[in-house]
Parts: structure tokens; sequence; C-alpha cells
């Protein structure tokens, strides 16, 4: 990726506060401006900017390392999803995936050096020891995990996440009012969208029995429900921690109160707007395009309703 120092040159250039480290041109939770104090609104989107700077610093480590091993699972046919290919089909996928992978080491350094320029709490800063591509330990790690839950369950979670990563980088991207920093989300969306292609392209590919079907299924349908909104872990772990500060500061009864008391009232209000709309349909059409490669009769209103009405008990563990 040739643009890669000019981009590291940039982010070396620019200032990032953790209150709005991309300088977007509004609140990333502007309806909760109608029930809650500009302080608790501040608090919550530094630590969504945290949590996610975190998560993609960890996530572009992750995937460095998880293509790597499915890399070679599909190069040594621990895999039997791609035999039927020819050889020189094998080596373009093979030669992608490398591609893929550096690119992906590039992110990871990228974000790296985003999250050293904020003074973030140690108790939430990645640890850039254990989550280094070239440690024989994180290697062992994901060896271990991609072993346990699979060549599949590790693809769907994979997917799934590059096309969360591309929905925060169009965010990014429309919102930031810095130039600098559209140029580097420009660059991360390009690239994003360029290994989405190349999966679907890889997903379309691949032979699977019904079984097989169900795996990817479940894989997709889990990690959209987790990705399908910007950082719903932490607007419910934050309103958790704040429940008690929220009916304290809150004195007004009925409508603030019910939608302080009540998370599924809060999530549909922080979801609410244009902004997040325009997210949570990027998202859902990539993540289609996934289901779909793998279900081709199921419409896209289908899959809509699917993902609506899904529910699993099972804990996601990797």
């Amino acid at each position: 990726m040739s643009t890669t120092p000019s981009m590291i040159d940039l982010i070396k250039q620019s200032e990032f506060s953790n209150e709005d480290p991309f300088e977007i041109n509004q609140n990333l939770f502007p309806s909760l401006k109608t029930v809650l104090p500009d302080s608790f609104i501040k608090r919550l989107e530094s630590e969504c900017y945290s949590n996610w700077l975190n998560w993609a610093f960890e996530g572009e480590s992750n995937v460095s390392v998880v293509y790597k091993i499915l890399q070679n699972q599909i190069a040594t046919e621990a895999v039997d999803y791609f035999s039927h290919l020819t050889a020189q089909e094998k080596q373009h996928i093979h030669s992608y995936f490398d591609e893929i992978i550096a690119e992906e080491r590039e992110h990871r350094l990228i974000f790296k050096n985003i999250i050293d320029k904020l003074q973030l709490p140690v108790d939430i800063k990645h640890d850039p020891d254990f989550f280094d591509p070239d440690s024989e330990k994180f290697n062992s790690f994901w060896d271990t995990n991609c072993n346990k839950i699979g060549f599949l369950p590790a693809l769907g979670m994979s997917v799934i996440g590059e096309s969360y990563l591309l929905a925060c980088f169009v965010l990014f991207y429309k919102q930031s009012t810095n130039e600098a920093k559209k140029i580097i989300f420009k660059q991360f969306l390009t690239e994003e969208s360029q290994h989405i292609s190349k999966f679907l392209n890889l997903i379309k590919r691949g032979r699977y029995s019904d079984s097989d079907r169900e795996i990817l299924h479940h894989s997709f349908l889990q990690r959209i429900q987790e990705k399908v909104q910007f950082e719903t872990k932490k607007v419910n772990s934050v309103y958790q921690k704040l429940q008690n500060s929220f009916n304290k500061t809150v004195v007004d009864k009925g409508h603030r109160v019910s939608i302080l008391n009540d998370v599924t009232k809060f999530n549909q209000l922080v979801y609410s707007g244009e902004l997040h709309e325009s997210f949570k349909e990027l998202f859902l059409r990539r993540s289609y395009q996934f289901y779909h490669a793998v279900f081709p009769d199921v419409t896209e209103d289908e899959f809509l309703d699917i993902v609506a009405n899904y529910h699993s008990d099972a804990l996601i563990t990797y």
C-alpha cells in the first residue's frame, strides 16, 4: 500500500482529542440531547470512540493472523470447501490473501499511531505486546481458536467485521470536517471495499453442505446482531454504569424518566436519526452480500426479516 507512509505522516501531523478524535460535524448521538445533560453525552461518546479505536486496532491485529491461518488451511486442503478449484485458482486466492494480510498489518499500525496520540486510561488501552502479529504467543492463541471454532465461523466472524469497519469508515469520512482525516478514512474505506469484494469472491467459490450452511447462517447472524449499530455493547455498558446518575440528575417526570429507565427505549433514541440509519443500512447491505453468496435464494427483504427476528442463546467467546 504505497500511501501508508503518507497516512501515518498525516496522523503524526494531526491532533486527536478523546472527546472527538475524528472531528465529525455533529454529535455521535444527537438525539440524546432531548433527555440527557451534555456531560453525559460527552462521556458516552468519548468512551465509544476509545472503545472503537481499541476494537479496530485489536481487530486488525487479529485478522492479520486469522487470515494467514485460513489461507494455509485452504492451501493445504485442511478444509475441502475449495478443493474443486484448479491450482491456478487456488494460487489466485493465495495471492489476494497475501495482499489483504499486508494491508491489515498496515491498518493495525495506523490505528496504533492514532491510539498512541490519545491519553487513554490504562485500564481501557490496547495491549500492543499481546496483539502483535509477529508474536508466537498471539499466533498460538489464534491457531488454537481457529481450530476450536472451525474455518467457517472464523471466516464468518472476519467478513462481518470487514462490513462493520467499512460502515464506520464511511460514517467518519462523510462526517469529518478535517481534510487530513478525510483522506485517511477515504483510503481505509477504499481498501476495506476491496477486501469485501475479494472475500465475496472466495465465499461464492466454496462448496458447502447443508450443515456447512447452517454453521455459516448462525456465524453470520450472531456477528450481525453484535455489530448492526455503532458500538452497541459500549452504549449499553455506559447506560448501566450511569443508571443511578440518570435518575438523580434528570428531575423531569414522564417521557424522560420512561426512556432513561428502559434500555430498549434508550437504544431506540440513541440510534434514531439519519446518521445511524445510514450506518445500519450500509452495514446490512454489505452483510447481505455475504449471506446471499451462501443462500442465493434468500432475497434482501427476507434477509432483513431474518436478522430482525434472529435470537441465539449462544455465547460468542472468540
